[in-house]
């Protein structure tokens, strides 16, 4: 029987000399395509066809790279990644092809510990689709060769806002042996560098990466970090959002109890509506405070409660203070409900111009007159 050698060295020269007649051929195409899986890239006809053929040969020889699926296609495709002088447009190839076959090929050329000039080669790939394609999951890759996949990516010139996204999906849906490669490669970032990835990573189209770019804001250092925290409170992505909320946690309505007296009231109610942001529950912790047993906590948060400017949305909670023991609070909620121009603002007032202590009595008798008066002139007594 004939060797394999002798078999290709039989049919080669024959596929070589059909190809010099390409345009009668019936499936050019097939034709094409046996040429490259029998032939690896040193091979003669190979050359010829990808190299020194007409340019619809070529062109043809092209499309079969990019398409085919046999194994004998792809292996002459990855061969770029041993070759000293790469071709530029077998790399332009690589960085075209997004089917999981062709992935998954690639992957295993690399499953090996890698040789420098696969490495080398690597550094020429700026791009892959199938990264940001929709229509291909990560999830698909076989989980032995995660690893693969992180160490692959790190080899590439892929953007740093890319190689996150990959680290990013490895740390949460990986292999054990994925998770730590991910883990690692993070871990050899220099601030520089951990600092232009975050900033890349706040524009990423994948939401838990613009996630974790947003939770990184502040341990990178990135200038501005709080800033840019508090804008993507209003991110229309809950991971983003959340992550924001997360950061900024530490600024809760303790902390703005403490220091609303010592601000500028348009400050202290900015200030609020972002707290309001991270701690959507504070108004129930502010109304808890107005009914503390505790007299210094309850005038805190009456007086904090107007110059957060939130006493309009709970003023139901601070009526009942018009019977509070301490006369200087029920002063304190008659300079409130000056603001607050309403028929059950008035009504409290009323009640407290009978109130038994004289100061109260009489600043709930002239704060009631500024209250109807504005009410007659909104419309609000009718």
């Amino acid at each position: 029987p004939h060797s394999a050698v002798n078999i290709l060295a039989s049919v080669m020269p024959e596929l070589d000399e059909a190809c010099e007649k390409l345009d009668t051929q019936e499936r050019p195409g097939l034709m094409i395509e046996s040429i490259l899986i029998l032939g690896n890239a040193q091979h003669s006809v190979v050359k010829k066809v990808l190299w020194q053929s007409s340019l619809d040969c070529k062109e043809l020889a092209y499309q079969v790279l990019r398409t085919s699926t046999h194994p004998g296609v792809i292996s002459l495709l990855l061969s770029v990644f041993h070759d000293k002088l790469p071709h530029p447009k077998f790399l332009a190839i690589v960085q075209e092809r997004e089917d999981e076959v062709f992935v998954t090929s690639m992957l295993r050329l690399f499953a090996r510990r890698m040789t420098f000039q696969q490495i080398r080669n690597l550094k020429q790939v700026e791009h892959l689709p199938w990264l940001d394609s929709e229509d291909f999951d990560l999830h698909t890759i076989p989980a032995t060769l995660h690893a693969t996949l992180v160490a692959m990516i790190v080899a590439t010139s892929l953007p740093l806002a890319s190689k996150a996204s990959v680290q990013q999906w490895m740390m949460r849906h990986g292999s054990a042996e994925g998770r730590e490669a991910a883990a690692t490669q993070m871990a050899r970032l220099d601030d520089t560098q951990l600092k232009s990835l975050v900033i890349e990573s706040l524009d990423s189209e994948d939401e838990h990466v613009k996630a974790w770019a947003t939770s990184q804001l502040r341990e990178s250092h990135v200038p501005n970090a709080i800033a840019l925290l508090v804008e993507r409170l209003d991110s229309p992505e809950p991971a983003v959002r959340e992550a924001a909320r997360l950061e900024l946690k530490g600024f809760n309505l303790k902390t703005l109890l403490e220091i609303s007296e010592y601000v500028e009231p348009h400050v202290c109610q900015q200030a609020a509506q972002v707290m309001m942001k991270i701690h959507p529950d504070s108004i129930y912790e502010l109304q808890r405070e107005l009914a503390s047993p505790m007299r210094g906590k309850r005038m805190k948060a009456l007086k904090a409660t107007k110059l957060m400017g939130l006493h309009r949305e709970i003023l139901s909670t601070i009526v009942p203070l018009a019977h509070d023991s301490d006369p200087l609070i029920r002063r304190t909620l008659i300079e409130i409900l000056i603001d607050i121009p309403t028929k059950e603002s008035a009504s409290v007032l009323n009640h407290l111009t009978q109130d038994s202590h004289e100061r109260v009595r009489d600043d709930a008798s002239t704060a009631l007159k500024t209250v109807l008066a504005q009410l007659q002139t909104s419309g609000g007594l009718v």
